[in-house]
């Protein structure tokens, strides 16, 4: 169960970080754009860390702090997630997600 967890994680913030540079990439050129709200929901979804570092890295959508708001909201409602998840289905060490 841990390792889809970490898994589920992993790709999502990879994709949505990937996702913030390249619609950061899109504007610059006034190409075809990725919806805010695609972007909000990726961060919902599970994507808040990889659209944060994008944010931060690309300046993307940096003075748009609903953005900032959504993915701390977002960051910690998954932590309440994880933990009762983790809780019924019993602790997690670093060591089995390696």
């Amino acid at each position: 169960m841990q390792e889809i967890i970490f898994i589920y994680y992993l790709v999502l913030n990879a994709a949505t970080f990937l996702l913030m540079g390249w619609d950061k990439r899109q504007s610059q050129r006034r190409g075809r754009r990725i919806s805010e709200k695609s972007l909000l929901l990726l961060g919902i979804l599970g994507g808040f860390f990889g659209a944060w570092v994008g944010m931060r890295l690309f300046h993307h959508k940096t003075k748009h702090h609903y953005f900032a708001a959504v993915y701390l909201a977002s960051f910690l409602l998954h932590i309440v997630i994880i933990w009762g998840l983790w809780s019924k289905f019993g602790v997690v060490t670093l060591g089995k997600l390696i």
